[in-house]
């Protein structure tokens, strides 16, 4: 597992296993979400790096094929999250009881983008 998909692993699991809404059954669809944030924030930060668009011999200037690998790699995290309750509009579903305000997995990853935005723009 990437690490930043370990890490995501170790924050949000413990607390879904205690509101037993993630179960062992669950594990492989939890990993795969936790492994899709992993490979998004890695092509955000490559994004970052090496901007919006590439040059090829044959095409010239085009998109950037990370932008795709992000948006799909978003997309699926995006998918899994609702379903284990971690975007806004899938915990009014699931009726659960707002705890501490914390930011939606979603939310953590712009906010990774931007942390990472900020560290190539201070170099």
């Amino acid at each position: 597992m990437q690490p930043i998909a370990r890490k995501l692993w170790d924050e949000y699991a413990p607390e879904l296993a205690r509101l037993e809404i993630l179960t062992g059954v669950d594990s492989a669809a939890f990993r795969l979400m936790a492994e899709h944030f992993g490979f998004a924030v890695q092509a955000a930060k490559q994004l970052q790096a090496e901007g919006l668009t590439v040059e090829t011999p044959k095409e010239g200037v085009k998109k950037n094929p990370l932008a795709q690998i992000f948006k799909d790699n978003s997309l699926a995290f995006k998918s899994y999250a609702a379903e284990f309750g971690l975007t806004p509009s899938a915990r009014t579903r699931l009726k659960m009881a707002p705890e501490a305000e914390q930011l939606s997995l979603a939310e953590q990853l712009f906010q990774a983008v931007a942390q990472t935005v900020e560290v190539v723009d201070d170099e």
